[in-house]
């Protein structure tokens, strides 16, 4: 509250004490009625003088209250005034240069009056008007009077009251007029603006000296005590004794000669509140012990700071008590008086003030202004004596509990209140649990939230707690100090919260937070604000585990500089399983196969080792590169080399396949696999058949055809091996004896054939693939050295008839015989090795089947191998030749068929050739003749 002092020549008499202050707001002026009847005037809100408004002879002055229901079509530019005198009451307009007056109702002896607004059908502008004995309605537009009573009750002069205040539920406006009764007692009676009463009456013991109302209480003076009555229950409720107390030092000595500020006592926290700011942003105001609250101040802000009750008691120290000051009661109390008795108390909400209802503003890191969900509250009553005025204080629960700081009853009272009032007790609470660490008992109230936004800040959590991270965002920030939020946690202006709460996190001293609190907490609010990135920062900050799960389900990708300060937590702690999850998530292959590999190199924990193998060879097809590839892929080898191969194999058409042979071919020339690791080989062997498929060139199969070679030799190192190997030949033989009908298999068809159901299937593979590049590179002109054992004697006998037969493979021997070269396997393993060959031209060799059919008269029986030889070949000889190559103990049976074919082609050839000699002859009769018809023809002509 603000009591001005001012050089004014209407003030300069010592008897000139204020009687009413008036604001003027539209014109910015006020008004101030005298105890002697003048009226001066100030400017607004510097306070100079204003000699238009020079009235006298006043006893009074009101607003003039419009009807609600007539807007005015234009904006106001002026202000209406009601002024009571001896004779009259005066309505008059109120301008910034002038008074004019607008009419005149004659009423003799008016006191004082208020203006109302009619609520009967005409609308009309009424006053409630008090002279010397009665109390009267004044119709101000039919100019009528409506008397309502005597308020004397005798012959003393005593000062009518009629105080006006809006009833809460129905909001109608009311009246309180008081009444003297027999003695001293008086009666309170309540009316509407037509004198009709709305409710019963209030006795009071003593007739007041003063009076004001303030929904739900009447505040009136009787001698050195301040008596409360509720307006509810119409009965008194509490005494408050008044005492004299001198003004301070500061108030009386204050170097400020156009506004005091007048301090209210420690007890008193909306007086304090109420004067933290001067409206003109001057620091003449503040006192010495201010001087340690003034960087809460706001000097920019034009108006003054509001009485707020939920800021003030955070602001305030414990008082000081003197020995004679009384306790105070806890609905209300007077801040300070200056004489034994109060001379008045008014209600500010009664008073023309104009409140100032705009937000606190609080500053921001950033340096911007917002508004916060504080509004400013007023103190209801003002009480004065002479040209003073004081705050005079309505404590309710709300207050008491803030002061007294019980966090039971904090806690008991919190959901009682609503709307501002319940935002700062839960904000008070949250600060008193984290003071004493009641960790378990403050998270239900941390995450409570209104309008979609936490009610506790997380920031003040954060503070208070000492903690908090913030990423780098530039190579700027790097080198700025407050790039981390630690380095400003003593900065209470950080945080969004009211002034009273912003004074109890500067003043909570750091303590030691659980760990497992803070984690639980910041996970928490993270879900309600994911784009708080210091919460994100902090979470990964304090991070008591790998906690994977979390990792997971967090959202990644947005906020690249977040992102990058949360992956370096990870890796300074070395939570590789939650970092690795980051890398898949944000496709980051590379680095993910990195820190994959370190892993490898340095795990023991076979669980672990298999999942990470699992994971990185799932990627590391996706890796470009090649260095980085094959250092994980060998690393994966060494520790598990069955799924390091199933990963070689299953990606043999990746375009990683030339680094994959290159691996494999390394890994086999530094012997990194056992001895008898024929696994590497085999797949080696895959990956060069692959090589060879897509370029058949020479050296591509003689390093296959070598590979086979070593393969083969590799598992007949175990002699059961070559045992089965030799028990195949032996098959070989008896399926192909000359006992057997023809046809008869080439020896590479039958060892495919026995590799599906033999137990050495794969030597018995290699052995057909070796002899197909061996095939190939014989055909080229490129032999390659054959083994010496007697494995390979088949390669060897390529090509040598007299070998073909002592093999057994006859097919082979009679292909040779007739085509020149061997036959390709009916089903090759490797079509490239014949698919670029000529098909062969027959061209028998008379001498290499002789041989042939020699070697067979020498294997008994002839049964099956004669009959094929003659039936077959047969026709490539001359009858005659044969007749000397055949035995004559040759069973006749054996040739039969043969011979048959020869005299069957003998007569054929016979009768071909008399036909042939006998059409000739025919021919060429007929030709002699029609030679003879056109000789005679043409001798005609």
């Amino acid at each position: 509250m603000v009591a001005a002092t001012t050089d004014h020549p209407a003030l300069s008499s010592p008897s000139a004490a204020v009687k009413k202050l008036m604001v003027l707001p539209t014109v910015h002026r006020l008004l101030v009625v005298l105890t002697s009847g003048a009226v001066v005037g100030y400017s607004l809100p510097e306070l100079t003088p204003w000699p238009s408004a020079a009235l006298t002879h006043i006893n009074d002055i009101t607003t003039l209250r419009h009807q609600r229901q007539r807007p005015s079509p234009t904006a106001a530019n002026d202000d209406k005034i009601i002024a009571f005198t001896a004779s009259k009451i005066r309505v008059m307009a109120v301008t910034k240069d002038h008074i004019q007056s607008l009419k005149d109702i004659a009423y003799s002896g008016s006191i004082k009056g208020v203006s109302v607004v009619g609520l009967s059908q005409n609308y009309s502008n009424l006053v409630l008007v008090a002279n010397s004995t009665t109390y009267d309605v004044i119709d101000l537009q039919k100019t009528r009077k409506i008397p309502m009573g005597d308020y004397r009750n005798g012959d003393t002069a005593i000062a009518p009251f009629i105080e006006g205040y809006r009833a809460d539920g129905d909001g109608k406006d009311e009246y309180m007029l008081t009444i003297r009764s027999e003695g001293t007692s008086a009666v309170a009676m309540f009316v509407d603006s037509l004198g009709d009463a709305t409710r019963g009456t209030i006795i009071m013991d003593h007739y007041p000296s003063a009076v004001a109302v303030h929904w739900p209480f009447i505040y009136t003076v009787v001698k050195d005590q301040l008596v409360v009555y509720s307006l509810e229950q119409l009965a008194e409720t509490t005494r408050i004794p008044i005492f004299a107390k001198e003004p301070t030092e500061t108030t009386e000595n204050t170097e400020n000669t156009e506004e005091n500020i007048e301090e209210a006592t420690e007890e008193n926290p909306v007086g304090s509140t109420a004067n933290e700011e001067d409206p003109q942003g001057s620091d003449d105001e503040q006192t010495t012990n201010d001087k340690d609250d003034s960087k809460d101040a706001e000097p920019e802000s034009e108006q003054p700071e509001a009485t707020e009750a939920d800021d003030a008691n955070a602001e305030t120290t414990e008082p000081t008590q003197q020995p004679d000051e009384p306790t105070h009661d806890e609905t209300s109390s007077v801040t300070e008086v200056v004489a034994p008795i109060v001379s008045g108390v008014v209600s500010v909400d009664s008073l023309p003030f104009v409140a100032d209802d705009r937000l606190a503003h609080v500053e921001l890191v950033s340096g911007s202004d917002i508004p916060s969900a504080i509004t400013k509250n007023h103190a209801h009553i003002a009480a004065f004596q002479g040209s003073r005025l004081w705050a005079v204080y309505e404590p309710d629960e709300f207050d008491s509990i803030i002061i007294d700081g019980d966090i039971a009853k904090v806690t008991a009272a919190l959901d009682r209140h609503s709307g501002e009032r319940h935002d700062y007790l839960l904000q008070h609470l949250v600060l008193q649990l984290l003071k004493q660490q009641q960790y378990e008992e403050v998270k239900p109230y941390l995450t409570r939230i209104k309008a979609g936004k936490l009610i506790v800040p997380p920031l003040m959590v954060i503070i208070a707690a000492a903690i908090g991270h913030i990423p780098q965002a530039s190579e700027q920030s790097k080198h700025d100090e407050n790039s981390d939020l630690t380095a400003i946690i003593a900065d209470a202006d950080a945080v969004v919260v009211t002034k009273g709460i912003r004074r109890q996190l500067a003043q909570l001293s750091p303590f030691p937070p659980s760990p497992q609190f803070v984690e639980s907490y910041l996970k928490e609010v993270y879900k309600i604000t994911p784009n708080l990135s210091y919460i994100r920062c902090s979470i990964y900050a304090l991070l008591a585990k790998d906690d994977v799960d979390w990792v997971e389900t967090d959202t990644w990708g947005d906020d690249a500089v977040t992102d990058e300060y949360c992956l370096a937590q990870l890796a300074a702690k070395q939570y590789t399983a939650s970092l690795s999850r980051v890398y898949l998530r944000l496709d980051r292959i590379t680095d993910y196969c990195q820190l994959s590999l370190a892993v490898l190199s340095s795990t023991t924990d076979s669980d672990d080792v298999a999942h990470v193998i699992d994971a990185v060879l799932g990627v590391l097809p996706q890796v470009t590169d090649e260095d980085l590839y094959s250092k994980v892929l060998v690393e994966v080898v060494k520790i598990d080399k069955q799924r390091g191969y199933n990963f070689l194999r299953s990606n043999r058409g990746h375009h990683h396949k030339h680094t994959n042979h290159k691996i494999l071919t390394t890994l086999t020339d530094n012997g990194d696999g056992d001895d008898d690791d024929t696994q590497l080989l085999v797949l080696r062997l895959e990956y060069m058949e692959d090589s060879v498929s897509d370029h058949p060139t020479v050296d591509n199969a003689r390093e296959l055809f070598n590979h086979l070679v070593a393969l083969i030799h590799r598992r007949c190192l175990d002699d059961d091996t070559v045992l089965l190997f030799d028990t195949v030949v032996q098959t070989y033989a008896i399926a192909n004896a000359v006992s057997e009908p023809w046809p008869k298999s080439a020896w590479p068809d039958f060892v495919r054939g026995q590799a599906t159901q033999s137990k050495i299937s794969s030597v018995l593979t290699w052995y057909v693939k070796a002899y197909e590049a061996y095939v190939f590179l014989r055909r080229h002109g490129n032999p390659p050295s054959v083994p010496s054992s007697s494995m390979f004697a088949y390669f060897r006998a390529t090509g040598a008839i007299a070998d073909l037969l002592a093999a057994s493979d006859y097919p082979q021997a009679e292909h040779v015989a007739v085509y020149g070269s061997v036959a390709p396997p009916t089903t090759p393993y490797y079509p490239w090795a014949t698919s670029q060959l000529d098909p062969p031209v027959a061209d028998p060799n008379r001498d290499d089947l002789k041989q042939i059919l020699r070697h067979y008269l020498h294997l008994r029986p002839h049964t099956y191998s004669i009959p094929h030889f003659l039936m077959g070949f047969g026709s490539v000889f001359d009858p005659i030749d044969l007749l000397h190559i055949l035995p004559a103990t040759l069973n006749l049976v054996h040739v039969a068929e043969y011979w048959q074919r020869v005299l069957v082609e003998l007569d054929t050839k016979r009768r071909q050739a008399a036909a042939t000699k006998s059409l000739a002859k025919t021919e060429a009769k007929t030709t002699a003749d029609i030679y003879r018809s056109l000789a005679a023809n043409l001798t005609s002509d």
